[in-house]
């Protein structure tokens, strides 16, 4: 299972959210969590402290099950470079800045229609069942959070999905850029249209 951070009330469930939300942008589409005496004691059918933590991941992913499978596969997916590790620690050998580990040609093209202005972040780009652009942006770092600046080269009308209400609302474009925050481990549903 994950390691915990050191951080109090914090570690599996921020771990098993960053798992998820990163999988979602490199196209997964369901999460089978594997049932059984390590996550519930068998007697009280209560839930452990993993058990507590998966049912919390699940609750925050499961108003997407309706939209996740609608994107089909990421036509691309991008990365920034990261400042900090994914436990929000100095990156290895006193670097400043690099690419994920596995993400390393990955990087937003210069002439891509969508540029990150910050944040750091995995991106997946995927066409959804009526032909939209949409993207899912999940946050490179597991216990912090991240500003969120995209800019666009060409005019948008963008929305993201609300989990809490369970459908779209608009988001606001200032001179062809929006911002947005994303929470530690976060990921967040965006849909554009050009």
């Amino acid at each position: 299972m994950w390691t915990e951070s050191g951080i109090p009330g914090q570690g599996n469930v921020n771990r098993g959210l960053y798992t998820v939300n990163t999988s979602i942008a490199c196209g997964l589409k369901g999460v089978l969590w594997f049932l059984g005496s390590s996550l519930m004691n068998p007697e009280t059918f209560e839930w452990n402290t993993t058990g507590g933590d998966i049912a919390k991941v699940n609750r925050e992913i499961m108003p997407l099950a309706v939209e996740i499978p609608r994107l089909g596969n990421p036509l691309a997916i991008y990365s920034t470079p990261i400042t900090r590790t994914l436990k929000d620690r100095d990156l290895p050998d006193g670097k400043q800045e690099m690419m994920p580990p596995g993400l390393e040609g990955h990087a937003f093209p210069a002439d891509f229609w969508i540029r990150p202005e910050s944040g750091e972040f995995v991106m997946g780009l995927f066409k959804d069942a009526g032909g939209r652009d949409a993207v899912f942006i999940a946050n490179h770092n597991t216990y912090a959070g991240q500003d969120v600046a995209l800019a666009f080269s060409v005019p948008v009308k963008a929305s993201a999905f609300s989990r809490q209400m369970g459908r779209w609302q608009p988001l606001t474009v200032r001179k062809n850029s929006l911002g947005l925050p994303l929470g530690p481990a976060g990921g967040e549903l965006l849909r554009f249209e050009k």
